[in-house]
């Protein structure tokens, strides 16, 4: 299992790196940008999903998948580091968010609170959660090309279901109950995607 964390962060180097650019970017437009209902932090739920698709993507170009199964590891613990590496990854992309947050307190670049900041944690986890549930099970059960898609068009309609988790929050304060309840929701829903995944991924031929 270790390994196989091990591996996943390594091929996502490229999209890490890409992440410390974009923040670092992000302190040419200062408050402009920032002080807008923690907007910003949307940009993790779309690495975290570049991240699962990517893998798969490499996965599927260099037929890896046959080779991963060829060796003494067992097919849940595969599954199990997929679900693993993207929870790590949002984490990791929220510390990185953070540590550009408060620098550019102390840097003078925002204002002392961003509004919504919070507010824009919780929604990008909620998204996160949602895209990771679905997009694994669907990447294991369709084939590449059909996943591709089928991802895609869930990508784009997760952002405007995000939407609609911010307009049922309060701007200047954590969530109010419907963030609350979601987030308990995302869990359950996970814990119900890695079961369907394992299922399908031990029924699957390669």
């Amino acid at each position: 299992m270790k390994e196989l964390l091990y591996r996943s962060f390594y091929l996502q180097k490229k999209i890490i790196a890409f992440e410390i650019a974009f923040m670092s970017l992000l302190m040419l437009f200062g408050d402009v940008f920032l002080n807008n209902n923690g907007v910003f932090l949307r940009i993790i739920p779309s690495l975290v999903f570049l991240s699962v698709t990517y893998v798969d993507q490499l996965d599927e170009s260099t037929s890896y998948t046959r080779v991963l199964n060829s060796l003494p590891t067992s097919r849940k613990d595969i599954v199990n580091a997929k679900y693993l590496s993207a929870l790590i990854l949002y984490f990791f992309n929220l510390l990185i968010v953070l540590g550009f947050y408060y620098g550019f307190l102390r840097l003078g670049w925002i204002s002392d609170y961003v509004t919504g900041f919070w507010g824009g944690v919780i929604v990008s986890f909620i998204i996160s959660g949602l895209l990771v549930a679905i997009s694994i099970p669907v990447t294991i059960i369709y084939s590449y090309s059909k996943s591709k898609v089928i991802n895609m068009i869930m990508f784009i309609m997760m952002f405007n279901f995000s939407n609609v988790v911010i307009t049922t929050t309060n701007s200047d304060t954590l969530p109010n109950g419907v963030g609350y309840v979601m987030i308990p929701t995302i869990f359950i829903m996970l814990f119900f995607s890695r079961i369907i995944s394992v299922n399908a991924y031990l029924k699957k031929e390669f």
